[in-house]
C-alpha cells in the first residue's frame, strides 16, 4: 500500500450567511441556480443515477435508509435496506445496483435498486471510526473511490478486490463530507461539512479548483456533466442545492 502526501494552498474567500435565506457564494464564478427543501432528514450522501432523471440520497440515524428522490428532493421510494452508520452512495455504472459507505463499520455495501443486500466488504482503514468513511464514488472504468471525513482525511482508491491501492492525504480543509468522480480521468469532485467548500482534486496535481459554498454542512455531492449542474445536500438545512459553475 503507498500513501502520498499532497499540500496545497488554502485560498477560500470570505462568505455571508443569513438565516431567512441563503446568498451566493463569494465566488461569483459558482451560481446557485435553485435551492429545495427535502422530505429526507439529514441527508448524507447523494448520486445521481445513471439516466439523469432523479437522485439517490442515505441518512444518519436514526432513520439509516437509502432514498431514491427526485430532482427537488421529494421522495420517490424508500428502499427495504436498512443500514447501521451510512453516509454516502454510488450508482453503479456496470449493472442496476448502489453502493453504499457505512462509517463506523467501515464497510461498503453493494445493495439491488429494491434494497437487497449483495455483497459487503470491510475498509481496512485506520483511525477513529467516527470520523471514518463519509462518501463514494465510482469512475468511468469502475474504480471505487472512498473519502475519509478526518484523522486522517484522505481520498482512497480500491482495488478490484476491495483491498486499498493507494490513500491520498488532503489538507485543503478541516474535513471532507463528500465524494464525485469527475469525467475526466484522475479527477474528483469533493466538498467539506466544516470548512464549507467545494473542490476539485486532481491525481497529479492535487486541489486545481475550489469554491466557497455559501451554507452549513455539505454532506454530498452529484454532478450532471451533461447539463453543467453540481447537486449538494445538506444535512443541517435538509435542503438540496442546485448550482452552476460559469466559464
Amino acid at each position: 500500500m503507498k500513501k502520498i502526501f499532497l499540500f496545497t494552498i488554502l485560498l477560500l474567500g470570505s462568505c455571508s450567511i443569513h438565516e431567512k435565506e441563503v446568498l451566493q457564494p463569494s465566488d461569483s464564478r459558482l451560481q446557485l441556480i435553485q435551492a429545495h427543501r427535502m422530505e429526507v432528514t439529514e441527508p448524507s450522501g447523494l448520486s445521481l443515477d445513471k439516466s439523469r432523471q432523479f437522485l439517490w440520497t442515505v441518512n444518519d440515524p436514526p432513520s439509516n435508509q437509502v432514498y431514491k428522490i427526485d430532482l427537488t428532493g421529494k421522495i420517490i421510494e424508500t428502499l427495504t435496506y436498512s443500514g447501521d452508520d451510512l453516509e454516502g452512495v454510488t450508482c453503479d455504472i456496470s449493472e442496476d445496483a448502489l453502493w453504499i459507505a457505512e462509517e463506523s463499520k467501515r464497510e461498503i455495501v453493494k445493495i439491488s435498486f429494491t434494497g437487497e443486500e449483495l455483497e459487503r466488504h470491510p475498509i481496512a482503514i485506520s483511525g477513529n471510526s467516527k470520523n471514518g468513511l463519509e462518501g463514494i464514488t465510482m469512475t468511468r472504468d469502475g474504480e471505487i473511490w472512498l473519502v475519509n471525513e478526518k484523522d486522517p482525511g484522505e481520498l482512497i482508491q480500491l482495488t478490484s478486490d476491495f483491498s486499498i491501492k493507494y490513500q491520498f492525504v488532503l489538507s485543503v480543509a478541516t474535513d471532507y463530507s463528500g465524494i464525485c468522480a469527475d469525467t475526466t480521468d484522475g479527477r474528483f469532485w469533493v466538498v467539506s461539512d466544516e470548512s464549507q467548500l467545494l473542490f476539485l482534486w486532481d491525481k497529479k496535481n492535487g486541489v486545481i479548483e475550489q469554491y466557497s459554498l455559501p451554507f452549513k454542512k455539505a454532506e454530498g455531492i452529484a454532478v450532471d456533466f451533461d447539463n453543467d449542474l453540481f447537486y449538494i445536500v445538506s444535512d443541517s438545512e435538509q435542503k438540496l442545492y442546485v448550482f452552476k459553475i460559469a466559464n
